[in-house]
């Protein structure tokens, strides 16, 4: 109880302690504490909007790593830019091939992370969130932090008008969206509102240096149609229900490819389109 008051004074008091701190945000944190007591997590300047104040140094995000195929060639993904939607049923290896990309992508000093989590406490996601520039967990975090990304490409398409440049090269951050359950943004007027704009983020921020890992365990037309599953570059399909959940994450079939018939017993077998 005394954590809540000491929470809402916080929120009451935020804009006030800004202005004192000359910071952008400052926001109760009540993942962390130290000797029990709470904790405020101040964030000095906005990292979506103050990106091309400084040339940032790093080492281009390349390939990442995903398995080994029928052949026995690597399999990777890329993750410069990249748009990647990933399916599978819960124990398919869904999550072991999320993490892979965004541990490939982390390795970047440029990137920038931003979670949307809307499971409880956004759990899932825990391990990120020290990492994180923001981590989303309710459907109105998710559409405020896409917003600001929006806002993000804007700015850097200006940025990129100005110096003659089609997309973003070396010198410029990234940003890497992770969307930990699409299907979490179908339940209110926010996530809709959120959905909608993810979908254009995927259409147009690769040029910006964006890129998106969507995820889901229950693939369905009403949360992933196909305009927006047409606009990942890469997509992985684990092991699924059916055929309709498989042609949701990949698209039309080619003979032999039938996720639906994975064994429960081959966790991380899959395939590939894109």
């Amino acid at each position: 109880a005394a954590s809540d008051v000491y929470k809402r004074q916080v929120l009451v008091r935020a804009g006030v302690v800004c202005a004192a701190l000359r910071a952008f945000s400052v926001t109760y944190d009540e993942r962390q504490s130290i000797s029990g007591r709470p904790c405020l997590r101040v964030q000095m300047t906005d990292a979506l909007t103050d990106v091309h104040q400084a040339t940032r140094a790093g080492v281009a995000l390349g390939r990442v790593p995903v398995g080994v195929a029928d052949d026995a060639h690597q399999v990777a993904v890329s993750m410069d830019c990249a748009t990647v939607l990933v399916g599978g049923s819960p124990g398919s290896g869904k999550s072991i091939a999320v993490w892979s990309l965004l541990l490939g992508a982390l390795r970047d000093p440029r990137t920038a992370l931003v979670v949307l989590d809307l499971k409880p406490a956004a759990i899932e996601s825990a391990a990120l969130h020290a990492r994180a520039e923001i981590v989303a967990d309710t459907s109105t975090a998710a559409l405020a932090a896409l917003q600001r990304i929006w806002a993000y490409i804007e700015q850097t398409n200006r940025v990129l008008l100005a110096r003659g440049l089609a997309k973003v090269t070396q010198e410029f951050p990234r940003i890497v969206i992770v969307v930990d359950e699409a299907a979490e943004l179908a339940f209110d007027d926010d996530g809709k509102s959120a959905a909608l704009l993810l979908q254009r983020i995927v259409a147009v921020g690769r040029a910006s240096g964006v890129s998106v890992i969507m995820a889901t365990q229950k693939p369905s037309g009403s949360v992933i149609p196909t305009d927006l599953r047409d606009l990942f570059g890469q997509r992985l399909c684990f092991r699924v229900g059916n055929r309709a959940q498989a042609e949701t994450v990949l698209g039309p079939l080619a003979p032999g490819v039938e996720p639906w018939l994975i064994s429960p017993e081959t966790p991380g077998v899959g395939f590939g389109a894109g």
